[in-house]
This record gives C-alpha cells, structure tokens and sequence, in this order.
C-alpha cells in the first residue's frame, strides 16, 4: 500500500443539496488508490445526506485498504459526528500539526 494521501477540501456546506454534485466528484472519483483527508475547516453545516456521504466514501476507501480522515473540525460538525460515533474520522490536532 502507499503512503500517499489524497488531501481535499470539505466544502463549507455539505448538505442534501451538495450531496449529488459531491458524490460525482468523490465517489466516481479515480484516486481511490490512497488515504483520503479533508480539511474541514471551513465547514459550517453538514446535515444526515452530508454524514451519509462520508461514511459511504469510508467504507469504500475501507475495502480497499485505506482510511479517511477528517482534520480542522470544529463546530457543528464536530456536534454532528460526535453524536452519530463518527467522530473516529477525526484526527486530532497535535496529530495534524506534526504532518
């Protein structure tokens, strides 16, 4: 397996209305070859189509031996996954600082 991490950017809303154009983007995507990150630092509303996505996109990057991760978590959806246990996707900051 490679080291090698595909970095994106959560989009500040990831709701039912972003879900469709997002899953083109993520889930046909041609970089499943690796660890996906997404910097979620400018994300301010994620709503349960938003958390369905990422969970999907883990699951898929999961049968194929790699991880998503989640970095610069704050706010609502730190809320959001706390209360759904998808918290793990976190990395905590110490962690993300020392990249």
């Amino acid at each position: 397996m490679t080291d090698f991490v595909h970095h994106q950017i959560l989009p500040e809303s990831v709701t039912v209305y972003d879900v469709p154009e997002l899953s083109q983007q993520w889930i046909n995507s041609q970089k499943w070859q690796s660890n996906w990150q997404f910097d979620a630092t400018a994300t301010h509303e994620i709503d349960s189509c938003g958390l369905q996505l990422l969970l999907y996109l883990n699951q898929c990057l999961q049968q194929r031996g790699y991880q998503l991760s989640l970095v610069g978590v704050t706010g609502e959806l730190l809320n959001a996954l706390q209360l759904t246990s998808l918290d793990s996707f976190i990395v905590p900051a110490q962690e993300h600082n020392n990249e």
